[in-house]
């Protein structure tokens, strides 16, 4: 059996490893058939681990690691290791069933990557791999440990969730375990591949929990660091051009960063102190319902000479609605990473149509150290019900001081704003400014259960097989009412008619005019709820029914039942089908069953041979 048949409790109490601090407290707990990995990258090792005695109800396989693993004890049945990278080692086995605290050093001999470079299958060596988890805000869980108490689930762990291309994929066969974690918790799982937002192995700092589901475990291999500044691209680089020099535009990891453009003596942008790129992302990103902390836009802050603090930021939306999302944050790279470690301040709401990061109420400031660049992201929240279908946001550089930063040493503000080049003040703009577009982010319509243009139907999710399918619209016998929708199948026999029914007379007896899949049966007419049904009149049909007072099983005439039905004169028609006899009437001139001669008006008159009973005045002779 697999853990992620039990995802959701057991992926609930894997995320209380927080609160996590050296030397002190690492609260452990898991659910049922648990397997767990958490990484947590730092120079030194920590301090022993203590955990508290919450119970992990299950056994341990046996199996032994290769590498530096000690044993640190057991709890209720989980054995619990803590795994070191040292000298020369460079991979791991790590098998189902175990705890996992892994260290790796924070050294030249590992690089940044995708998941899915070091993730491989035991045996195989296959990448494609089944796993999943969480990434901690730092090797501290400083965020989890202060919100750890906070009634959102997406507050009490803000950062990054993941999973492997392969757990999504069979993710069905598991009754759809991280599908439905996502929409109760309000979170996503980013890819593990090399995606814009993929969660990425980070030997700087970084703690991670991870699942892993592979029956024979897998075996983890970081990337080792291919010589940055060589002027080849290698591995994980993004850039080389021959040199560490990180103010250029190719960082001193070989990734690419904002070349600080602050010019010499009589250039443009002489006497500027800050830098302010916006970079250009063009990828369009679709929104998940509920899913917390989506990049709008990313942008780096660099400064020259001095220490600078920045104070504000304004932005508008360039395309849709700011009211689309909800609580904007502003997240900084505190560790010079390149990846954004925490949020600035209390969450911010638009105002109009900008949004305002500023000082001292919601954000305090970020000082930027002299000759360095440091990354910022605009971040925010998308609702359970999302209001707008697209958004992007941009620097609103209709606003005089759009952005607003001082010398961090003294008390005087920056002065002038160059943006794309044009300076707005004179001598010169201590400020300059590149703008581009934010990411375009689309929210599709259909599952935030308000019925719109072209939907029948919304139940609040895209989850087809429920009565309104992945595209809102009503599924075949089924019927979907309100918002959001609630969709029911109709049940045949309750004497109530329902949609996909015509009709329900309290059976599911075939041949009383309602059959046994509540529709009408041929020859009847149903009415009423329960459906009383009665059988239509057909003249021919060999039944004498309602409105007919033959049926001979013909429609002919002049045979004594009526091409509709009736008796003809002169005929008595009985029984079903009916069989009609001519009347025996004497006088009429013909000559009727039971009489020996009918000559009309001349019956009975002189010289007549037939009388006026019919019967003739001159026996027939014998022969």
């Amino acid at each position: 059996m697999q853990i992620t048949q039990h995802f959701p409790d057991t992926f609930m109490m894997l995320l209380q490893l927080v609160p996590w601090t050296r030397g002190k407290t690492l609260a452990v707990s898991a659910g049922v058939l648990v397997i767990i990995i958490a990484f947590l990258f730092v120079f030194r090792r920590p301090a022993p681990y203590v955990y508290k005695d919450i119970p992990i109800p299950f056994l341990s396989r046996t199996g032994e690691f290769q590498g530096a693993v000690t044993y640190v004890g057991k709890r209720n049945g989980i054995n619990v290791y803590d795994v070191t990278f040292r000298n020369a080692e460079r991979n791991e086995t790590l098998l189902p069933d175990r705890i996992y605290l892994v260290h790796i050093p924070n050294d030249s001999g590992f690089q940044e990557g995708a998941f899915d470079l070091v993730m491989k299958t035991v045996g195989t060596g296959d990448p494609n791999v089944d796993y999943y988890g969480y990434r901690y805000s730092d090797a501290a869980a400083t965020l989890e440990r202060r919100d750890i108490s906070a009634v959102r689930f997406a507050d009490r762990f803000p950062w990054q969730f993941f999973a492997s291309a392969k757990a999504r994929q069979i993710d069905v066969q598991h009754e759809n375990a991280l599908a439905n974690f996502e929409t109760a918790n309000g979170i996503r799982f980013r890819p593990t591949s090399n995606a814009p937002d993929g969660v990425r192995v980070d030997p700087l700092g970084a703690l991670y929990v991870i699942v892993v589901n592979e029956t024979n475990g897998a075996v983890i291999t970081p990337l080792i660091a291919q010589g940055c500044g060589n002027g080849s691209i290698e591995g994980a680089e993004q850039c080389d051009d021959g040199n560490t020099d990180d103010t250029d535009g190719c960082h001193n990891d070989c990734t690419f960063g904002f070349p600080i453009p602050f010019g010499g003596s009589g250039g443009t942008n002489t006497g500027a102190k800050l830098a302010v790129n916006v970079r250009s992302i063009t990828d369009t990103h679709t929104a998940v319902r509920g899913e917390p902390n989506i990049t709008l836009l990313k942008f780096d802050a660099s400064a020259a000479d001095e220490p600078i603090l920045l104070q504000k930021m304004v932005f508008l939306a360039s395309a849709g609605s700011l009211t689309t999302v909800t609580n904007y944050r502003l997240w900084q790279d505190g560790n010079g990473d390149g990846i954004v470690d925490f949020p600035i301040g209390q969450p911010v709401s638009p105002a109009g149509n900008t949004v305002t990061f500023e000082g001292p109420s919601a954000w305090t400031g970020a000082v930027i150290g002299t000759g360095r660049t440091m990354l910022f992201e605009v971040r925010a929240d998308v609702p359970q019900v999302s209001i707008g279908t697209a958004l992007q946001i941009a620097l609103d550089t209709s606003n005089s001081s759009y952005v607003a930063a001082r010398r961090s040493a003294g008390s005087f503000s920056l002065v002038g704003i160059r943006t794309n080049g044009t300076c707005t003040t004179t001598p010169r703009c201590q400020i300059i400014v590149t703008t581009n577009p934010g990411i375009l982010w689309t929210f599709p319509l259909c599952g935030n259960r308000i019925i719109e243009s072209g939907e029948t139907c919304d139940d609040n999710n895209t989850t087809p097989g429920d009565g309104c399918s992945d595209t809102c619209a009503v599924e075949s016998g089924w019927a979907c009412t309100g918002e959001p929708s609630v969709c029911t199948q109709p049940v045949c026999g309750n004497g109530v008619v329902e949609t996909g029914e015509i009709c329900d007379d309290s059976d599911t007896t075939s041949g009383d005019g309602c059959s046994a899949t509540c529709t009408v049966e041929s020859g009847y007419t149903c009415t009423g709820t329960p459906s009383v049904c009665t059988q239509n009149t057909v003249c021919g049909n060999g039944v004498v029914e309602t409105g007919e007072i033959c049926d001979d099983s013909d429609t002919t005439s002049g045979d004594g039942c009526s091409a509709t039905c009736t008796v003809e004169s002169g005929y008595t028609c009985t029984g079903t089908p009916s069989v009609c006899t001519q009347n025996t009437v004497c006088g009429n001139g013909v000559l009727d069953t039971g009489e020996e001669c009918d000559n009309g008006t001349q019956n009975g008159t002189p010289g007549n041979d037939c009388d006026s009973s019919c019967h003739l005045t001159t026996p027939i002779p014998e022969i």
